[in-house]
């Protein structure tokens, strides 16, 4: 049996437009207060390469050696402490993927 592997676009955010934010968010919450980072639509990794204590994944690996999961299906069982989960939610049908990664990001 073949399988067809994932095709889908991808949006990635620009490394100038990461760190932006990045800054944005640490005038607002210190990153420091944070145990774990999670990026769960990390692409390329703009936003996640400059944190510490972070994990990155997405659904397809890009670069090769970024963990593969589905972030909705795959982080309810962790403990990580106070944990902090930055990014951008695929929207999918009707909004379904967003509203699954909020649910699991609020969790």
């Amino acid at each position: 049996m073949t399988t067809t592997p994932i095709t889908r676009p991808f949006f990635d955010t620009a490394a100038s437009i990461a760190e932006s934010c990045l800054r944005r968010l640490e005038a607002i919450c210190p990153l420091e207060a944070f145990d774990t980072i999670i990026d769960p639509a990390a692409g390329p990794g703009a936003l996640s390469t400059s944190l510490r204590n972070r994990i990155a994944m997405d659904m397809v690996s890009r670069p090769a050696g970024l963990c593969v999961a589905n972030f909705a299906a795959s982080m309810s069982d962790g403990d990580f402490g106070r944990a902090l989960v930055v990014g951008s939610a695929e929207p999918g049908r009707n909004g379904t993927s967003a509203v699954a990664f909020f649910n699991a990001a609020a969790s």
